[in-house]
């Protein structure tokens, strides 16, 4: 079987700091029973047929992968076949495009909102991601058996990577096709939930983000730092 995600949602990483450790949670379709593996920072860290997992808070950013495995599968290692990550704290959206939909098909509008589930803004565009063919022929046997159009027109597709997102949260997107005379099209919407990694704390006013004072009297260091932007 090896690992999957096939069957995995909604998984929630939850801090709780009264304990010092990280829990995480997922939902799963799989019958009860199922095994269940967790990868941190692509390492093997926790297997078992609960839908959660704790692990010691971490001393470094790490991303947690869930998924489900074979009987007898538990501890066998499958990191070098894991999804690649996204990048920390930014939201990527992959789609599929071509000229099938639009001969005239010029490019993608992505929109977003300034808050998590504030509403999308459709005034102005987060991007526009040209459509391009590059090394692939925009002819070809399309979508649907032939595709649209003599032997239809190729399925291409599209990633978009946003900048770091402000908060952690479930951050709603949409797209648009666009055609060459400017015509939008019908909104395509979806939800992606990010996880931000702390800012690291804000500079004094000589740079310094970490200072120290001495106590000779019961040889005790403190150590100051600034709240995080």
């Amino acid at each position: 079987m090896a690992f999957s995600q096939a069957t995995i949602s909604d998984v929630r990483i939850t801090p709780i700091a009264s304990l010092a450790v990280i829990r995480v949670s997922w939902l799963s379709s799989s019958p009860a029973g199922a095994t269940f593996q967790v990868y941190a920072n692509r390492d093997l860290a926790w297997h078992g047929t609960s839908t959660q997992a704790e692990f010691p808070w971490p001393a470094v950013a790490t991303s947690y992968t869930v998924g489900t495995v074979a009987d007898g599968e538990a501890t066998t290692d499958f990191s070098s076949s894991l999804p690649s990550l996204p990048p920390q704290g930014k939201a990527v959206l992959s789609w599929v495009g071509g000229r099938y939909e639009d001969v005239n098909l010029a490019a993608f509008n992505i929109y977003g909102e300034a808050t998590p589930g504030g509403g999308i803004s459709y005034a102005t565009p987060l991007a526009t991601v040209p459509f391009q063919i590059g090394p692939n022929t925009p002819d070809g046997f399309g979508v649907g058996g032939f595709g649209g159009g003599g032997l239809g027109y190729a399925q291409v597709s599209f990633t978009w990577t946003s900048t770091v997102v402000p908060t952690s949260g479930t951050w709603n997107y949409a797209i648009t096709a666009i055609n060459a005379a400017g015509n939008e099209s019908t909104v395509t919407s979806v939800s992606v939930y990010v996880i931000r990694p702390p800012s690291p704390p804000a500079p004094d006013s000589q740079g310094r983000r970490l200072t120290y004072t001495y106590n000779s009297s019961t040889r005790k260091v403190t150590l100051n730092w600034n709240n995080t932007p």
